[in-house]
């Protein structure tokens, strides 16, 4: 769990007073106890040393402050989201309406699911404790999941079990008179173009600060940290933050039995530059079960079967280190914007005109191999197209009822009218994150953070103009000239990077059976959700794995083992 486990009744205060016995027992069950009480609100918590509560604010979770003055009249929601940042909830007094507001802050891996009967809320950090509560389990909604299986980076608040909904990072929820509403208070869209104008020096230099401050900040609450160093560039950055600002930590690697993953000469290049340990563990098949889901405490299928290996390491190394977190390298290449398109040509036309952005064109063309006269082909007609992103809509192996019965067109994330195609193209790609920010693993009992989608670095990164990232013909470009001064030079100018592909190839290889009974007597064919036949087709063939119908088998056999994982389970009271 990334911060203290808790569950809280918000709502009409004659309801709250009439639950408050039971909720006490789940309490005690849990190992929570009572630690907020006010008219209107309940909530239970880990003990621990978390923020003092007033009579109109409790945070849980962890809460860094900006160096930045007050904005007078703020209210307390908008105060922690413009004047704060970490991973936190918290319960603030709305005074004017006579109710309370749940705040969870941008990109805050402590979770808030609620359920609500229409006037009484009750929210909790994990699925696990509202079942508790409820002493049943919910069924799982199956027009959801065909939703998540045709279109899995988006994230709608409902999730894959009914009557459970999720509080989005930067979201509030007002609950007041009887009724609850949910409000938007941050938005990629209030931070984007803001360097528009700055130089790629002066930006590498001010990605570097932020970068430093909010890693230290977040490395220093541990007295040892573990870094999953994978050799690339991302997770080396979160390295030499550690380095920079003085916490101990050391790393350590995973290697394949492919060469393609075999990232320990890169690893072991940023380890000795750093003076600090590495530990190099194997990825082995053997240790991946694809009858079980790591994410069977969430409400959504969002595992990963190549995840149970690198977990099992991360428990074993940790332990062996004495360390208290793991820190990652994920979403870096969503915060600096790695995009290989024409999108930010695009962007520098309408922010500059042609004449500059021919530099763009040449960057473009040397970092995707595309030919100059594709590249201004591919240019002009985006120009003619409007900002919003698409999303990817996958739909193979899916059933054919389903798709009759499953409108599946052109999904956008919106954008707005005068936005940059560029720019909607990176906020597309960092709200994808939400899917990876969530805590796999609970075994692990450790926090495995995701540092550099820190909200300060977000919003700094939303800022850089698109084509600042690919300056040179180098994707992420301003991450690379911040870190220079602290990297190998080998590490600041790989293009490349490893990737896990190798070892999910071996394991689909190594559990073709096994792939195949789990789907054909599963729940998935059970309720018409995937094409039976194509499944078996594309399994029967032996020859050596091409393309990606390899990978939809494994994410439909994941998505199998999360939804047994939620029928017939006991629920503990």
């Amino acid at each position: 769990m990334m911060g203290p486990r808790y569950f809280a009744f918000v709502g009409p205060a004659e309801q709250v007073v009439a639950l408050e016995r039971r909720a006490g027992q789940v309490a005690r069950a849990s190992g929570l106890a009572p630690v907020f009480r006010q008219e209107g609100i309940a909530v239970f918590a880990e003990p621990g040393d978390g923020p003092v509560p007033c009579a109109e604010l409790l945070v849980l979770g962890t809460l860094f402050e900006r160096a930045t003055g007050r904005s007078v009249g703020d209210r307390w929601e908008r105060r922690l989201i413009r004047h704060h940042w970490g991973s936190y909830v918290a319960f603030v007094l709305d005074p004017h309406a006579a109710g309370w507001s749940i705040v969870r802050a941008p990109f805050g891996e402590l979770g808030c699911y609620y359920w609500s009967d229409g006037a009484l809320v009750v929210a909790a950090s994990d699925v696990a404790l509202l079942c508790a509560w409820a002493g049943a389990t919910p069924p799982i909604d199956w027009a959801a999941v065909a939703g998540h299986l045709i279109a899995p980076d988006l994230r709608p608040s409902a999730t894959c079990l009914s009557g459970i909904q999720e509080l989005l990072g930067g979201t509030c929820l007002r609950i007041a008179n009887g009724s609850y509403a949910v409000e938007e208070l941050w938005s990629p869209w209030a931070y984007v173009g803001r360097a528009d104008d700055a130089d790629l020096d002066t930006l590498a230099t001010g990605l570097r600060a932020v970068t430093t401050e909010c890693i230290g900040r977040i490395g220093g609450g541990f007295s040892r940290v573990l870094v999953a160093l994978s050799g690339g560039l991302d997770s080396s950055i979160v390295a030499a933050s550690l380095a920079a600002t003085g916490v101990p930590f050391e790393c350590m690697t995973l290697v394949t039995a492919d060469a393609l993953g075999d990232e320990r000469p890169f690893a072991r290049a940023v380890t000795d530059a750093l003076g600090v340990r590495l530990s190099e563990a194997p990825r082995l098949v053997a240790g991946v079960d694809v009858g079980r889901s790591n994410a069977a405490h969430l409400p959504r299928p969002v595992g990963r079967y190549f995840a149970q290996e690198s977990e099992r390491h991360f428990a074993a190394i940790a332990r062996a280190a004495g360390a208290d977190a793991i820190l990652r390298g994920g979403g870096g290449d969503n915060v600096f914007c790695y995009i290989q398109s024409v999108r930010p040509i695009v962007d520098r036309i309408r922010r500059q005109g042609w004449i500059p952005a021919l530099e763009t064109l040449g960057d473009v063309c040397r970092l995707t191999g595309c030919s100059a006269p594709t590249a201004v082909h591919r240019t002009l007609r985006r120009l003619r197209r409007p900002p919003a992103y698409p999303v990817a809509v996958d739909t193979s192996l899916l059933s054919r009822e389903l798709l009759a019965e499953t409108p599946v067109g052109p999904s956008w994330r919106d954008a707005p009218d005068d936005a940059l195609p560029g720019q909607a193209a990176h906020v597309a790609s960092v709200l994808t994150m939400a899917n990876y920010m969530e805590p796999l693993a609970p075994e692990l009992r450790l926090p495995l953070l995701s540092p550099l989608m820190s909200q300060p670095i977000v919003e700094f990164c939303l800022g850089v103009p698109s084509w600042l990232w690919c300056r040179g013909g180098n994707n992420r470009m301003v991450a690379r000239r911040a870190f220079a001064g602290d990297l190998p030079k080998a590490i600041v100018k790989r293009r490349g990077k490893g990737a896990p592909d190798s070892f999910e190839i071996e394991i689909y290889e190594a559990n073709r059976a096994a792939l195949r009974e789990l789907l054909e007597d599963g729940l998935l064919a059970a309720h018409g959700l995937i094409d039976m036949d194509g499944v078996r087709a594309v399994l029967a063939d032996t020859r050596p794995v091409r393309g990606i119908a390899y990978s939809r088998v494994m994410q439909l056999g994941e998505t199998e083992a999360w939804a047994r994982s939620w029928t017939g389970r006991r629920v503990l009271p």
